[in-house]
């Protein structure tokens, strides 16, 4: 959460006698994100060092190793390993990958809040994590202010007194347009990748404010759950694909210490 949408929200709690439930809810939030990011630096911490010690392995065989191997090999400069121009074959391919991060932040940049946010809701692997996400910070933003005793347009309304670089703030304004013009919000939220199914239900049954503000806190409640689940499965694929870079990188290395010394033998052959 933005820290300014973080005050007014506590600002309203205050306001309104609910500061102990709204600091609770927060801290359980900050609790599990905290318990999450021990996880992942634990997780990662054996395969950055096996990383890094890689790293140092690969100086030392280019200072070292390589200077040899070449000088042992001599004139046998005619097989196909060798011929082939390594070197520019990676320098091309980490060029294009830096133009086209670059490209892809002066695109980032240039999008508004609510199409941020849906870009990151269609990135593969954290996709679903992301919509879980900020599924979850809507309905229970809702909840709290519909719980304060505002009405859907007052809500609106307090939204846009956010941040303007937030979500809330974004989805404010738009609420606050289309009531205006009389539509509906339902097709709205239908449209929206990052809001869960089950909102325009709540929204479909006519309840009143106070009943509404009740189950929209207990799916709140939910939502943070599957979140939470989202975020251990995907913490579990963590140590294995750094596992998998580690043998990759090791794998390299024995190839270009072998295939060299294997060309060179069958030149002497």
């Amino acid at each position: 959460m933005v820290n300014a949408d973080l005050y007014v929200q506590l600002v309203l709690a205050e306001q309104h006698g609910q500061l102990g439930s709204t600091l609770a809810e927060l801290g359980d939030f900050l609790l599990a994100q905290q318990r999450q990011r021990r996880k992942l630096i634990a997780l990662l911490q054996y395969p950055i060092l096996l990383i890094f010690l890689l790293g140092a392995m690969m100086v030392a065989l280019g200072i070292f190793v390589y200077p040899e191997l070449r000088t042992w090999q001599g004139n046998q400069l005619s097989s196909h390993w060798q011929i082939i121009p390594w070197q520019g074959i990676a320098a091309f391919l980490v060029g294009f990958v830096i133009i086209y991060l670059f490209a892809y932040y002066l695109r980032w940049q240039k999008k508004d809040v609510e199409s941020r946010v849906r870009a990151r809701c269609s990135w593969p692997v954290v996709g679903k994590m992301y919509r879980q996400y900020y599924g979850y910070y809507l309905v229970s933003t809702m909840a709290m202010l519909l719980g304060h005793g505002l009405s859907l347009r007052e809500c609106c309304q307090v939204a846009t007194s956010f941040n303007n670089n937030s979500l809330l703030c974004w989805w404010g304004q738009r609420l606050s347009s289309i009531n205006e013009g009389g539509r509906s919000m339902v097709k709205l939220v239908d449209n929206c990748p990052y809001l869960p199914a089950e909102l325009t239900i709540f929204l479909q049954q006519g309840l009143t404010q106070e009943r509404l503000a009740d189950e929209l806190a207990v799916f709140g409640h939910l939502l943070f759950q599957r979140l939470l689940e989202t975020i251990e499965r995907l913490l579990v694929f963590v140590q294995p694909l750094m596992f998998l870079i580690v043998a990759i990188m090791i794998i390299g290395m024995y190839m270009s210490i072998l295939l060299p010394i294997y060309h060179s033998l069958q030149g002497v052959y």
